[in-house]
This record gives structure tokens, sequence and C-alpha cells, in this order.
């Protein structure tokens, strides 16, 4: 049920669709922000057709999800300027999480998001980011969280992001 959008064009239209309706100026109320799609780094929630036994290509995942972004990206700002227009990232955010041959695929925030940021250039993107605790069971948050970032080390990922991608 998570699966990417077969192609780009239309989801854009879509996100176009709602954005135009709800601009403020037709009686509809205001959207002013967008995360297009949803923890995108984990294949459980942005099914790119691998996992579950099947490896995933790293580039091909990111490159797949860059184009629904900018196509996204590209129709929002057309019918708000001003809109923020965002990435959705799950919790796991060091290198050493990178795990796309698992069954449940997954591509730590660093791997995409350097990637991801040469894609959509010059766009101004954003993160919508879940700070979920290490053990989703347990609800408990440190300093020493990482690699994931949660809410106990949530400024590493502030300070991470200014360092390796400060535009």
């Amino acid at each position: 049920i998570f699966c990417v959008a077969n192609e780009a064009a239309d989801y854009a239209r879509f996100a176009g669709m709602i954005a135009t309706r709800y601009d403020g100026a037709h009686g509809h109320g205001r959207i002013a922000d967008f995360v297009i799609h949803n923890e995108v780094n984990s294949n459980d929630w942005y099914d790119v057709g691998c996992g579950q036994g099947t490896p995933c290509n790293t580039n091909a995942w990111i490159d797949k999800y860059s184009e629904d972004y900018n196509a996204a990206f590209d129709t929002i700002v057309a019918a708000q300027p001003a809109a923020k227009v965002l990435i959705s990232l799950e919790h796991s955010f060091g290198k050493s999480l990178d795990a796309p041959s698992a069954t449940h695929a997954l591509l730590s925030g660093e791997t995409f998001l350097t990637r991801f940021a040469q894609q959509v250039a010059p766009r101004a993107w954003r993160v919508a980011y879940h700070p979920y605790p290490k053990d989703l069971f347990a609800g408990t948050f440190s300093a020493d969280d990482g690699p994931q970032v949660t809410y106990g080390n949530i400024g590493v990922l502030a300070g991470g992001l200014a360092k390796k991608l400060p535009n």
C-alpha cells in the first residue's frame, strides 16, 4: 500500500491540485507545508520494488524518490511560491544503518540525503524527521542514541545537515 508512484508526473499533478485548491485564495483554507511521501528511507513505507528477499539498488531508490520529489516540488511551488516542500525520513540516520539487502530494506538518512541533495538542486528542500526512540517499544531517549537520531540527540541532525549539506 506504500508503493512509489508509477509516474512522477501523475503524482505531481495530484500534489499540484492540492496546492492549488488549498492555496488560501479559493475558500478552502491553506496548506503551507507539503511532505512528499512518508519515511522514504524505509522500503516498508516507500516501496521501490525490492526488500523482502530482493536487494535494493541504492541509487535507483534515491533517484526514483528524487524524481517524484522534483515533479511534486515544481508543481506545488508553481501554485504556492512560499510553500515548504519536505522529504520525510525515519530515525535511522548514521551510514552504519544502511541495509539495502535486508528483508525490511533501509537506507540511512545520511546516505539518502547526500544523493538526494544532488538530485534536487537547486530546489530549497527541507526535512520532516521522525525522531523515534532507538527501541520503539521502550520509549526512552538519550544523548547517546546515535546512529539513530531521537528526541535525546536531535540536535545532531541540524548540526550534521549544516556541516555536510550547508545549502
